[in-house]
C-alpha cells in the first residue's frame, strides 16, 4: 500500500520532466480509494524536478535490499530542473 510520505520508484518514463523509470520520488498526497496520488522528485541536493499527480501503477513502493543509482538529469520543462512549470501537477 502507498502513503502519504512514502518513497516510491518510478515504473514509467515521464519525458516532459526528463524522469526516468527507476526515479525516486516522494508521495506527498494519497487519499485511500483514489486512483491518483500526487509525486514529488528532486535531486540529491534536494532542487525540485517537478510534482506531479501519477496512477498508483506507475510507481510502487520501495523494496528491502535496494539502491539507489547515480543519473544526471536533462528536462524538457521550459521552467527548468528546480522550477514548477504553470501545471506542476498534472501530465497531458
Amino acid at each position: 500500500m502507498i502513503r502519504e510520505n512514502d518513497q516510491v520508484v518510478l515504473n514509467v518514463d515521464i519525458p516532459e520532466y526528463g524522469l526516468a523509470a527507476g526515479d525516486i520520488g516522494n508521495v506527498t498526497k494519497a487519499v485511500a480509494g483514489e486512483a491518483t496520488i500526487l509525486v514529488s522528485f528532486h535531486t540529491l541536493k534536494g532542487d525540485h524536478v517537478a510534482t506531479t499527480q501519477l496512477q498508483r501503477n506507475e510507481v510502487r513502493n520501495v523494496q528491502d535490499r535496494e539502491i539507489a543509482h547515480v543519473r544526471g538529469i536533462v528536462s524538457n520543462n521550459s521552467a527548468g530542473p528546480g522550477n514548477q512549470d504553470s501545471s506542476p501537477y498534472s501530465r497531458n
